[in-house]
Order: C-alpha cells, then structure tokens, then sequence
C-alpha cells in the first residue's frame, strides 16, 4: 500500500511539473502577427519587395517580365519601368536615385536609376543550380555594401562592394531556403524571409536570430518592415500581405 502511495505521489508530482513548464515556457524570441490588411497587385509573381527612400511607397519586381514596379502601401501602383532581363527576384534602394536588383540564373546585380536606365551590371561570379541561385538583396548602409542571397543548396548570405567584390559568405542552416531580405537601418537588423520555412527571422547583423515569426504558405517572396508593421509579397497569388508585430 505504501509502495502505491509512492507511486501515485511520484506520477503526481511529475504531472504538476510538466503542467507548470508548459504553461509558463513563452519564449521571450516569439511574438504573434496580426494580419491586417491584404491588397491585390498589378503584378501576378511579384518576387522581392523594399521600401521606398521615404518609406511612404514600396518597390517591388516581376521575376518573369523584368518588370520593376513602384506601388503604394494598398498595392497600386505609381510607376512602371522594365529591364531586358528576366528572374529578377530582389529589389533594393541604396541612395537617394539609384536601385539594386538581382537575378537568379545569371546570379548578377543590376544597378539602375528610377527611369529604368541601367548603369551598372555586377556579375558576382557565383554558381548553382539555376533555380535555387539569387533570391533577395538588401543594402547595408553602415557598411555600404549589399547583401545578397543565395535560395537554397546551400542557402547563404553574401556580402559584396558596390565595386563587385565579394568579402564574405555564409551558409544559413536554420531555414530551409530565403526568398527574401530586408536591412532595416534605423535599427541595424537584419530581417530574412523563408517561403518553405514559412517563418520570418528577424537577426542581428550577424545572423544570429532575435525572434522568429511563422507565416502561412502564401508563397511569400518579399519583405520590407517599417516600425511595427511587416510588408510581404506573393509570387503565386500576387497579393500585398500586411501583418502588424503584436
């Protein structure tokens, strides 16, 4: 009888414990988003996103058209220019009249001004498979230079001059591919999309995580994050998604 009693206190107690770990284990790196808005675009397979050098509009890409498209934060569009290339799949501002897009098979950097007009092709000399090479860029001001992103096979981040030389890369391994990337420089973080992790990393420049987010599979390839909100775009469904951090 003795021996039962102690079994029972012993199963007791156990339950107790776990029940207490679970309810009271919230990680300080989780937070909830909140959906609250989502516009139709003029752009089916919208594939990379940033914010305007005001941040009062976002840029966005047609990685099938070469299409570059400046749009406001309902999803409609201002401006309209395109590029005799095609698999542009990043977009990014780096000073006050020039933009940075890449391209995913030909794994080069694009710099042209708003009217379209290219001025400059960087060709990073990196290789791959061609449908898993180049999916975001983002400009880190403070050391004035982009970083860009390799999908997947392996996933990696590198970080090229303007000039064209590449002085660093890393391998990711804790997504399972990147669709997107967006530098916010006010607060020196990184923010990285994953489409098959269906999670958002919000990182330290150097790409240790701060807090992650998870998404639906909307097929989500472009980021932008201004204050408290987070811009995405869907390549499948052409939608402009916007989730407040809670």
């Amino acid at each position: 009888m003795k021996l039962i009693l102690k079994i029972l206190i012993i199963l007791i107690s156990t339950l107790v414990l776990v029940y207490s770990c679970v309810g009271t284990s919230t990680p300080d790196n989780q937070r909830n988003l909140t959906l609250t808005n989502s516009y139709t675009l003029p752009i089916m397979e919208a594939s990379g996103l940033t914010l305007s050098k005001d941040n009062v509009n976002l840029w966005t890409v047609d990685d099938q058209k070469g299409g570059i498209y400046l749009i406001d934060k309902s999803g409609k569009e201002i401006k309209q220019m395109s590029i005799d290339e095609i698999d542009i799949e990043g977009i990014t501002v780096f000073d006050d009249s020039l933009l940075a897009v890449v391209l995913e098979r030909s794994r080069k950097i694009i710099i042209l001004d708003y009217e379209g007009n290219i001025k400059k092709k960087i060709k990073t000399g990196l290789s791959g498979e061609d449908n898993s090479g180049l999916e975001g860029i983002t400009y880190l001001s403070e050391e004035n230079s982009f970083l860009i992103a390799n999908e997947k096979t392996p996933s990696m981040l590198i970080k090229i001059l303007i000039e064209g030389d590449i002085v660093q890369q890393d391998t990711i391994n804790f997504l399972k591919d990147i669709s997107g990337l967006f530098y916010d420089n006010n607060k020196n973080q990184l923010w990285i999309l994953s489409e098959e992790s269906h999670t958002i990393y919000r990182c330290s420049t150097n790409f240790d995580i701060l807090e992650s987010f998870e998404v639906p599979d909307n097929k989500l390839e472009g980021i932008a994050v201004l204050d408290d909100i987070i811009y995405l775009v869907s390549d499948s469904f052409g939608i402009l998604y916007e989730y407040k951090l809670n």
